[in-house]
């Protein structure tokens, strides 16, 4: 498949991806102002380890800095793939850590990460991205994109996807496991067993359903005696009311009997 085909399906790359080659000391990379699903010719420069344009129409793109930093320290390396990737970098936004949950993920793993944002512009930044990167065939760098590195442009760019794949595959695992985690929370609020099979795996109908167990659960803490710690204090109070009043009418009632019998006794004596 063509960097074209994925662009037009838009799993993997924005508009934004700089590919380049390495040819002795000299880069081959595309240029900032081109059109990336139809490169050209023209659309080619040529740029030296110092990040200094030598040939080309166009002008070299500004983050050609990553690429010469990743060459001057990896004389293995002979392409590059920068891109902006949306499931990868939604990991890196959100702290989760690049997992292999397929077979062709595990051939980046483990991924390091910049833990920065800002675009590698500069020698600086691209001597810390050279620097995360090491030896490892790719990097992320947070909530910015991702990079891979290979023999030849291919294995750059096959890399790049299955990074992306495994990163789809791992999100889309977190939220199966995040709804199985509400359900299960759910059935110890309502105090049901839990169910071995995933929720619907609709979001919304998972956050309605534990709703409304919260909300079930509440009524009856409101109004179950056995539940609300306050219900049971005033449940006593009215049991020991009871008992009080049965007591005093048992009492006046004893008095009453008593009272009465007084003139049949004196009758009796009489």
């Amino acid at each position: 498949m063509s960097a074209a085909e994925l662009k037009r399906r838009g799993d993997t790359h924005s508009q934004t991806e700089l590919c380049s080659i390495r040819v002795d000391d000299r880069i081959l990379i595309n240029i900032g102002s081109c059109q990336r699903s139809r490169l050209t010719v023209d659309d080619i420069c040529v740029i030296d380890l110092e990040a200094n344009q030598i040939e080309g129409k166009g002008n070299a793109p500004l983050e050609r800095h990553l690429h010469c930093g990743i060459y001057r320290v990896r004389s293995d390396v002979k392409a590059i793939v920068h891109a902006h990737p949306k499931w990868s970098t939604l990991l890196t936004m959100v702290g989760e850590s690049y997992k292999p949950v397929y077979a062709q993920g595990s051939l980046v793993h483990p991924v390091p990460l910049l833990d920065s944002p800002n675009s590698i512009n500069n020698r600086a930044m691209a001597d810390r991205l050279a620097a995360t990167l090491a030896d490892r065939p790719a990097a992320l760098m947070k909530s910015h994109g991702a990079v891979t590195v290979g023999k030849d442009i291919v294995e750059a760019f096959v890399l790049a996807n299955y990074m992306e794949e495994n990163a789809y595959r791992q999100y889309m695992a977190l939220q199966i496991s995040s709804a199985r985690r509400r359900s299960r929370y759910a059935a110890r609020s309502s105090g049901t067993r839990a169910s071995s099979r995933a929720p619907g795996i609709t979001s919304a109908r998972s956050w309605v359903e534990l709703a409304s167990l919260r909300i079930a659960r509440g009524v009856k803490q409101r109004t179950d005696p056995a539940v609300c710690p306050r219900r049971q204090m005033l449940a006593a109070r009215a049991t020991e009311s009871r008992r009080r009043r049965r007591r005093q009418v048992a009492g006046t009632a004893r008095q009453t009997v008593s009272a009465q019998s007084v003139p049949w006794r004196a009758v009796q004596t009489t």
